[in-house]
């Protein structure tokens, strides 16, 4: 892709920026003095995969296709290599997530709109919108799940356009969702640095685990439910 510095246009009196910059975390150098030569480069998700200005990205979990986010705008990018712009939100895209086959985009934005489409570029279909801005989002099987700026997690299913489940534990932004294989668990970490496990059928905690000296960033099942793995800043 054809990089440019397009500059990123998110309003500075937005709890949704105050959330952004929490998470930005400075890099500590363990050199005494700087050194002339030059550093090698280390390719990422961002500068590989998608435009450095594009903030959101998301891959297929069956495939090498992804898509990302620019502002208000989608584009999905197949496995062939072919692009294609979806359907815009009106507001800023904040979170992103494939469905667990791959044929579907889940898509949040910071004025609690959620939007869920085709790939193939179909009319998209809205869910009722929450009053505060979404931080995350998960998608597995036909159920999905939405983290907000406050800290809380609303459950849905697919075809419901009212939530099934809201949990109310939490106390700052979740960072990470997570759907367990099974579709009876859901985890989460949060900015108040806790990790959490909960029974969606039964909107409990059913697990509780904190991180003191970290903030946890993310975290995922693995595919056969058996393990959690969770990264930390």
């Amino acid at each position: 892709f054809h990089e440019s510095n397009v500059p990123q246009i998110v309003p500075k009196t937005h709890s949704y920026y105050e959330y952004k910059s929490s998470r930005n975390i400075a890099s500590i150098s363990g050199a005494s003095k700087k050194s002339s030569s030059k550093q090698p480069h280390i390719p990422s998700l961002t500068s590989v995969t998608v435009p450095q200005y594009a903030a959101i990205a998301a891959m297929d979990p069956l495939s090498s296709a992804i898509a990302y986010a620019h502002n208000n705008e989608i584009f999905f990018v197949s496995d062939k290599c072919e692009l294609k712009k979806l359907n815009p939100h009106l507001h800023l895209i904040t979170a992103m997530s494939f469905s667990s086959c791959g044929k579907f985009i889940l898509s949040a934005d910071c004025c609690g709109c959620i939007q869920l489409q085709s790939v193939l570029g179909d009319k998209g279909y809205y869910y009722q919108p929450i009053d505060e801005a979404i931080t995350t989002v998960t998608f597995y099987g036909k159920i999905f799940a939405i983290g907000t700026i406050s800290g809380k997690i609303y459950i849905y299913e697919t075809n419901q356009e009212r939530p099934l489940r809201l949990l109310l534990f939490n106390k700052s932004a979740i960072t990470f969702l997570s759907i367990h294989p099974n579709c009876e668990y859901i985890a989460s970490v949060s900015l108040d640095s806790t990790i959490r496990i909960f029974s969606i059928t039964q909107a409990l905690c059913v697990r509780l685990w904190k991180c003191p000296t970290k903030i946890a960033m993310s975290v995922r099942f693995s595919h056969d439910g058996k393990m959690l793995i969770v990264a930390c800043s």
